[in-house]
């Protein structure tokens, strides 16, 4: 990782907490940059995510002195205390109780203090005094801080997910108004006697406005009258709050929604609302649901988890095919070549072979492929170069340079106590030609000279044929010298010699010659394994520009599989046998700038799509490597209404129908997703009817359960999966 002095990273972060930001947010903002900030907290995720660490984002962040942490279920920031006492919990559960009361008649307060306010106001105005008119203030500020204490003691205890002391306190202490029943004469004055008690109880709940209020108490009577009646009419109570949002009847989602709902299906992988979403309340009580007994959508999850590994591995099964369908660029001209008897083709032809279907054979054998092709342009550019030579009639060759070099050469061998029997060899070879008036110094010998040395340069420089680096590079500087009186026989010739020279040798020039290092290196390795690693690193898009640039269209088929197949194994945890959405998504996006670099068009149109997927459904990973235990509870309506009544719940399983019709049915996605977008007074008269739906779903038994969830989510529940609901 690039160095950044901390203290800049500690002014950054000192000047967004003036503005206000939570360390989340920073946190997350240092995540999305671009610079090496970004690329550093990404890495460092990475780092952490490798080593298995449950906790990468919030470890990465402690090291830069920012805390994360969020225990779900709770509004306040901090880890939980792992060691807290009896009496910890003791105090913790008083303080949700007292919390949860406090809740259940905050609103009745609230009345009182908003006639105060109203009279003071209204004597300071007409006779000037300044009496207090902040009472109601106080206390929304002292119901805030209540609530804001029972979750740090829950911290302090321990008692991570929902508040269900709190939660089933404040129903608890509603429960009895709406369980006395209604003694009208006609279900009609029945449902106007429970419409009333409905609308009392929402009166006695928290509320910022009378305009807010009095929207509480219109649904709480609706919502109670409803549940007088059955829920025969529950469906058409919450589609007037949430219709506007999504079209519920016809099964439409919002376009943001659409997307990963379609991604879903085109993979095969299960969504639910909170996947659609991606955050916020819906997700958190989804995860909540799956840790309790007879709501718990445990059978959702695990086949959810099966589906991303399953869908994870047909996407890199269809990368392999592709790149296996793909051949390798000119790979008939190189066969041909070889079956000639040119010795690089035949090496070239052999590293083909031996590649198989091995990502990384390809991408080294491709290097090979590519660099044969561009000899070969050089090769017949170079030959134009000698039929201009020809009609000059003077093609022979001043070899001074030359000649001097192999010289040079053989006698430092020979006068070596230990010299290079290859060396000696072929350089002595080649002087006693250079000698042999049968073969002139025309520039085509001399040019097939020039072609041989750097055969013999890459012959021996690469480790997995004869590997003699010193040989490799005795020929490689002999090479230069034979260059050396081609340009200058070039030179002296001028006209349309010196023209077609220049062409052939600029081309070389680029192609070969100043070929990247890193390339060559590449191409000699014996370890095939390292190529992607080195090119492919977190900020170092360039890299992969370089690499890719040196691929025939089978390599960068096979870089596209090797980068999937390296996201794949981060995912995979071993010990538990288990695929990590998050973790395949996360190598992606760590490597943001060579996966932009590697995949282009409509191959990085459709990862972009798997990786969003991915990211969407990530917890189908934790919940496979971290299964569930214990009993923990949601704050909202469905699972505290569980918790307060479990025997009840467990009994007559109507409460696992309406959790799972609206977890798992198109028409219950959309219901959730619509509520998900209302503005905060209508989610509270949402959440209002909800509740009362679920009580009533709770205490009616399976039958009257069932016949509410459906009118709830607007749909029929098939017999086949009301065996399934009740069975999970």
């Amino acid at each position: 990782m690039a160095k950044i002095p901390k203290e800049k990273v500690v002014r950054v972060i000192k000047a967004k907490r003036a503005t206000g930001m939570t360390d989340k947010q920073i946190f997350d903002e240092f995540v999305r940059r671009k610079d090496g900030l970004g690329n550093n907290v990404r890495t460092l995720i990475s780092r952490y995510e490798d080593n298995e660490s449950p906790d990468a984002r919030e470890e990465a962040a402690r090291f830069f002195g920012l805390d994360i942490t969020q225990v779900k279920g709770n509004s306040q920031q901090g880890s939980a205390n792992k060691n807290a006492t009896v009496l910890d919990k003791a105090k913790s559960y008083a303080a949700s109780a007292k919390a949860g009361l406090a809740n259940s008649t905050v609103g009745l307060f609230q009345l009182n203090d908003m006639v105060a306010d109203g009279l003071g106001k209204g004597i300071n105005k007409v006779f000037g005094t300044n009496i207090d008119t902040n009472a109601l203030a106080r206390t929304n500020a002292a119901n805030d801080e209540l609530n804001a204490r029972a979750d740090r003691s829950r911290l302090a205890a321990n008692r991570t997910g929902g508040d269900w002391v709190k939660g089933g306190t404040e129903i608890a202490a509603t429960l009895p108004l709406y369980m006395v029943g209604a003694g009208g004469a006609t279900r009609t004055a029945r449902a106007v006697e429970q419409g009333v008690r409905g609308a009392g109880v929402a009166a006695l709940g928290r509320a910022d406005n009378n305009e807010e209020r009095l929207y509480k108490m219109g649904l709480g009577a609706l919502g109670a009258g409803v549940g007088q009646l059955g829920g025969e009419v529950v469906g058409a109570g919450l589609s007037k709050v949430a219709g506007k949002a999504a079209n519920v009847k016809t099964g439409k989602l919002k376009p943001k929604y659409q997307e990963v709902d379609n991604l879903g299906k085109k993979y095969n992988v299960p969504t639910s609302p909170g996947d659609l979403v991606g955050k916020g309340v819906l997700q958190n009580t989804e995860s909540h649901l799956n840790r309790l007994p007879v709501v718990g959508n445990s059978k959702f999850m695990e086949g959810q988890a099966k589906a991303t590994e399953k869908a994870s591995k047909k996407v890199v099964k269809k990368l392999k095919d592709t790149m296996n369908a793909t051949d390798f660029k000119a790979v008939a001209k190189i066969e041909k070549a070889a079956n000639a008897g040119d010795p690089n083709a035949k090496r070239v032809l052999g590293v083909i072979n031996n590649a198989g279907d091995d990502s990384d054979k390809v991408i080294q054998a491709s290097l090979e492929v590519t660099k044969w092709r561009k000899k070969q342009i050089a090769k017949n550019l170079y030959s134009n170069v000698a039929k201009e030579v020809e009609k000059t009639g003077n093609d022979i060759v001043d070899v001074s340079n030359t000649r001097a070099a192999l010289t040079k050469v053989l006698d430092e061998q020979n006068s070596s106590i230990s010299p290079n029997k290859v060396v000696v060899r072929e350089v002595s070879e080649m002087l006693e030609n250079l000698d042999d008036v049968a073969r002139p110094l025309t520039f085509k010998n001399i040019r097939e000279l020039r072609s041989k040395l750097g055969n013999l340069a890459d012959e021996y420089g690469n480790p997995t044929g004869k590997a003699d680096n010193f040989a490799s590079s005795v020929f490689s500087n002999a090479r230069q010298a034979v260059t050396k009186d081609l340009d200058n026989f070039a030179a002296t010739s001028g006209g349309k010699v010196k023209e077609a020279y220049n062409k052939a040798d600029k081309f070389y020039a680029k192609a070969i010659a100043n070929t990247d290092k890193s390339i060559e290196s590449a191409i000699k390795t014996n370890k095939p394994d390292e190529i992607y690693d080195k090119f492919s690193k977190a900020g170092k898009g360039d890299n992969a520009q370089i690499l890719v640039g040196s691929l025939d269209p089978k390599g960068r088929d096979a870089l596209r599989l090797r980068m999937a197949e390296k996201a794949m194994d981060k995912a995979w945890h071993e010990t538990s046998e288990s695929f990590s959405p998050a973790k395949f998504a996360g190598e992606f996006e760590r490597l943001s700038e060579p996966y932009s670099k590697i995949f282009t068009g409509e191959a990085k149109k459709e990862m972009d799509g798997f990786v969003k997927l991915m990211r969407h459904v990530e917890r189908a990973g934790s919940f496979k490597m971290n299964p569930p235990t214990g009993v923990r509870a949601t704050d909202i309506g469905i699972a505290a209404t569980a918790i307060a009544s479990p025997t009840t719940a467990a009994t007559g399983a109507g409460i696992a129908f309406l959790a799972k019709t609206l977890l798992t049915t198109r028409a219950g996605k959309n219901l959730l997703l619509a509520a998900s977008e209302l503005p905060p007074t209508q989610k509270a008269a949402f959440d209002n009817i909800m509740k009362i739906a679920t009580k009533l779903a709770s205490s009616s038994g399976s039958k009257k359960g069932r016949d509410t969830a459906e009118r709830v989510a607007g749909t029929r529940v098939s017999e086949q999966d009301s065996k399934s609901l009740q069975s999970f």
